[in-house]
This record gives C-alpha cells, structure tokens and sequence, in this order.
C-alpha cells in the first residue's frame, strides 16, 4: 500500500511537469501503449498492450528482482520503471504519450512459489544437540542411562519458518521419537527419527523405606542412615519394607531381632554391581518434655506462664536494679539451664533477655523460654487523687486535673487550726503542704512526679467569713448580792428590726424568777418577758422585743442587765443560752456556751 501511495505521486508530478512543459499541438501522438512487455528477456506470458496488469509467479527463495524490458509502440513515447524494493512486490511501467498528457501504467505482480525446504536446522533433546545432526541426515540412536523413565524433551527448529514440524513420542523407554518437517509447499516431507535405548541401570537406591507401615522419619534417597526413636515402651521389634526406585533392582531385607536393634536393606543395581545398604536403627524412647512447670522472677510467677508459650515480656516498677529468674521443669528428669544464672542486673534503660532453655530426657529434645525484662520510665504524674482542708469546703469540688481552689473559714479561725489533707495519685509521686501563714491567705500542695521533674502546683485562696452575729461573752461572773449593770454591747450588725434573748437558770437556786429581780433594758427601754418555761432543773426566760428600728453600730449599747439574787441564795446560776436578731437582710442565731454568773460581779456581754 505504501509503495502504491509512492507511485501515484510520483505520476502526479510526473504529469505536472508535462503539462507545464507541453507545447499545444494539433498532430501530436496520444499514443500511451507498449507493444511489447519482457522479463529476464522474455515476452511476459498473455502480454496484451490494452491489459495493464499481469501476476508472476517467481520460484521460491527468489530475491532478485528479474529485469524488466519492453518495445514501445510510439517512438516519442516516454517511459519510467518503477521496480519493488523487496520480493514479493509490485513494479510499475508508466508510459506517456507523445502529447505529454495521455499515460498508462502497467503493474507487475511479483510472488514467490511455496518452498518446498523440508530440512530441519537445529535438533536437540533435553536440551543438548543430537550427536552428529546434519539437516541431510534423517535418524539417529542415542542411548540414555540405565533407570531412565520419561522419554526426553525434543526440541526440532526447521530451516525455513514456514514449514511445519510435528514430533510424535512413544509412551516409554527404549523408544522411538519421530520428527515429521513438511515443507511450506505442503507437499514436500522429511521424516528424522531418534531411536532412545537404555543402558543397564546403575541406580541402587530406594524409592521408599518404611517400618510397621509407616514412612521413616526424614527419607532420602540418597541418605543411608537412620536412627527411629520408638515410643517408651515399646516391646515388639518393627518390620522393615523397601521398594527400589528401579523396578530392575532387587532388594535384600535383614530385621532387627531385638530392641534395640538395626535393621539393613540391601539394594542390588540392574547392572548386578552398584550395590548400597541402608541401616535403620531402632531404640526406645526417653521422655522428650522439655516444657517448663513454673517460671518465675523475684519469686514472682511470669504473667501468663503457660508451659506452651515460650516468649515473655515482663515489665518491672521503676527503680528496680535487678531480677533474678527461676524455673522448674514439667518433667523431673529434664534439665534447665538459665543464661545469664543468677541474679542479673536491670539497665536503666533498653531491656535484657533471660533465657531458660530445657532439655527433656532424652538428651535430644530442647525448648528454650526468654523472658525479655524492662524497666518502667519514672512516671510524670504529678496529680492529686483527693485534696481537702478543715475546717471549710473546696470550691469547686475537687479535680485532680484543676489546680486552683477558694475556701471560706468562719470568722475567727486560727491559722494554726487550719490543716490541709492531700494523697498523690502514683505512690512514687512527692508533695509538700504549705499553709497560709496568715488568713485570709494561700495555701499549696506542691507535687512532684517520680521522675523527679514533673511539678504540679494544686493552690488554695482562704478566705474568712464576716464577723456578723458572733456573740462574745466578757466578764460574766456575779457573786453573790446585788450586781453592777450589764452591759450587751453590738457591733456593726447593720439594721436591727427585733432583739430575743434566752436566759436559762437552775431552778434549785432560784425558785421563783420574778423574786430574782432581773431587769432587763434594751436602749432605755426595759424588755419584755414572753415565755417562762421549767423542764427539769432548768427554767428558761424567754424576753424578746420587736417593732425596732435602729441601727446598731461600732459599741452600741443595746442592753442593760441588772441581776439580784435572794438573800438566802449562795450563788445565782444564769446562762445565756441564746441571742436571735433579725432586720435587713441579717438573720442570725447564735447559741452561746454555758457561763454560770456569779452575782457579785459585773460584765459584759458583746454582740457583733
């Protein structure tokens, strides 16, 4: 197709050129025929000038083109040849008339003829050349080794590649291989052949080796020794069988006749001189349990010890220097061996393996346990696991993971009454405790994790509550007689809208309140008893007002209490039990600690 598009430009140009170079003319030959036509100086057969297109056949193997000759039927006719690059292929004779504008082509169709090569080039089985091949020789014997049983690979290549082979195989040794080549004509055949032939085995050995039945342990061929270890126990003597790996061998089968005892099997080539001997010999097991019955290290049992599993990972607690590893085995008669024996150092960091290796009874069997050893990282937990103070309440509620914390202590705390409880969360955590010095103040649990750079600072803000509604008692005691004025004193309590007081007294000292001569004035004005109640030894007087409106501020004097005991009274016992006031948004209960007053003396009472 490539060589037709060729062509046809090359008439286009051809043509091109004529028709720019033509000269018109009125008697000019329009003639574009040839009269004749050759090959390799031969008319081509069937030539005829009107037929453009001829197929020739060239022999097979032909490479050079034949020469193309013609005779033109104008004498001013032009003529170009056009020949194929290659066989087959197709040439071209373009003619054009005498008017350079009237043109033929005639096409020449070259093809080869079958070739009619039957040779082969190369022969070769299982990979080797037949011995003295040539392509002119056609059958061959070659004779394998003695015991050979697949026929061997043939590999056939004829000369030319279009011929056909076809290698037909016998079904066993000695045998004849044939090798068919037709030739690309089909019709042109050779036949080679190889006759295989066996020579007398040499092969003395075993296809199979049993005992009872059963396939000796690690059977080969080419191995001659074998030692079968019998269960423990065992009393009755195993019977040997053979089979040769070449049916022409025999065999010569001698059993033990005892335990232990050896067996031999003798096998006699085809050749009736290779000769071999296998020996097996056959004793009595001894225990192969080589598993260990308990592992442990620092008297302690390996996590997950089984006697199956052979590999360990044991983690020790930070600080750990040293481990020392001990094992019994599951059977008595086995043996252990620890590497490195003994107590063994812990690195500080990386890890070391121990190893344990049993060996079982029998000498033969092992197993080998490791138990690979580390030590934990110092740990960076520098948290609280719980935290609280006294007296008051952490606000907010305790977290090991917040750090900072309010506490409200009643007014008048100490400092040195203050204490603050905390617990690490990791035993080998540290803290210090700093109490406040002062209140309000702060306090601090500093903790330290184990690995001794980790800090975690829990802070504590005390604060103290408002001095209101405490009640203090100064100077309470009266002798005997008539006392001095008692003073309740108030201060900074804000709004006072109502005022009750408790007195309690025993009543085996005053039997009748009244004749106590109690005088009680709140700004002046004397208050009023509103509830008398006796229970038991005790009388309670209840005096209270209401409907105040004043504002108690720094040392307001808000009561005067004037006591008289009995002439026939030694002592007076009068407590105040309790003060209630209420205004504003003050609303406040206080109970006050019992104070005996003796009547002789004066003091006074504070509120604040």
């Amino acid at each position: 197709m490539k060589f037709s598009f060729l062509v046809l430009g090359f008439l286009v140009f051809v043509i091109s050129v004529l028709m720019l170079t033509a000269c018109p003319g009125n008697n000019l030959s329009t003639d574009a025929n040839l009269k004749e036509l050759s090959l390799a100086g031969e008319l081509i057969s069937g030539f005829d000038p009107l037929t453009y297109e001829y197929n020739v056949q060239l022999p097979a193997g032909t490479s050079e083109i034949p020469e193309i000759t013609y005779i033109k039927n104008h004498p001013h006719q032009k003529i170009v040849v056009n020949l194929p690059a290659s066989l087959p292929g197709i040439a071209t004779v373009i003619v054009i008339a005498e008017d350079n504008t009237t043109m033929k082509a005639y096409r020449i169709v070259f093809s080869l003829a079958p070739s009619s090569n039957a040779y082969l080039r190369t022969l070769e089985y299982n990979g080797q050349s037949v011995p003295g091949f040539s392509k002119e020789k056609t059958e061959y014997e070659i004779f394998l080794p003695g015991g050979s049983f697949e026929v061997p690979e043939i590999v056939a290549i004829p000369e030319l590649p279009n011929s056909t082979v076809v290698i037909t195989k016998p079904n066993s040794l000695p045998g004849i291989v044939k090798i068919e080549v037709i030739a690309e004509d089909g019709v042109t055949k050779k036949l080679y052949s190889i006759n295989f032939q066996l020579m007398a085995s040499n092969d003395a050995s075993l296809k199979s080796l049993k005992y009872d039945g059963m396939d000796v342990p690690g059977f080969d061929k080419d191995k001659t020794t074998y030692l079968v270890v019998l269960p423990e126990g065992t009393s009755q003597v195993p019977l040997v069988s053979a089979v040769a790996s070449d049916p022409k061998a025999s065999i010569k089968i001698t059993q033990a006749v005892s335990l232990p005892g050896t067996a031999t099997v003798q096998v006699t080539a085809e050749d009736g001189v290779t000769k071999r001997v296998y020996t097996v010999e056959f004793v009595t097991a001894l225990s192969d349990d080589a598993t260990l019955k308990s592992l442990t290290y620092n008297g302690v049992s390996v996590p997950g010890f089984s006697g199956g599993k052979t590999s360990y990972s044991v983690m020790l607690p930070y600080g750990t220097t040293s481990v020392t590893v001990s094992a019994q085995a599951n059977h008595a008669n086995a043996t252990v061996s620890i590497q490195p024996s003994g107590t063994v150092s812990v690195p500080s960091s990386g890890s070391i393996t121990v190893s344990i290796i049993v060996t079982a009874e029998d000498g033969e069997t092992t197993k080998t346990y490791t138990i690979e050893f580390s030590r934990e990282a110092p740990s960076n937990d520098a948290t609280l696991k719980s935290l609280s103070v006294s007296p008051g309440t952490l606000t907010p509620a305790f977290s090991s993971s917040n750090l900072n914390y309010s506490v409200e202590v009643p007014y008048g705390t100490s400092v040195s009454s203050v204490s603050i409880s905390a617990v690490t969360n990791h035993s080998g955590a540290t803290m210090v405790v700093v109490k406040p010095k002062v209140l309000p103040g702060k306090g601090e649990v500093i903790v330290t994790a184990q690995d001794g750079v980790t800090k975690r600072i829990y802070s504590i803000d005390f604060t103290v509550a408002e001095k209101k509604g405490k009640i203090l008692i100064e100077d309470t005691s009266i002798s005997s007689g008539t006392s001095d004025f008692i003073k309740v004193i108030g201060s900074d309590l804000g709004s006072i809208t109502s005022f009750q007081l408790v007195l309690r007294y025993d009543v085996r000292y005053i039997t009748d309140w009244d004749s106590a001569n109690v005088m009680l004035y709140f700004n002046g004005n004397p208050l009023r008893v509103t509830e008398k109640v006796i229970d038991g030894n005790y009388g309670y007087i209840y005096i209270g007002v209401s409907g105040i409106e004043d504002t108690v501020t720094a040392s307001k004097e808000l009561m005067w209490i004037r006591i008289t005991a009995g002439s026939t009274k030694a002592t007076t016992n009068i407590v105040f039990s309790s003060c209630t006031l209420a205004g504003g948004d003050l609303v406040t209960t206080r109970t006050i600690p019992d104070q005996s007053l003796d009547l002789s003396d004066s003091g006074v009472i504070q509120i604040k």
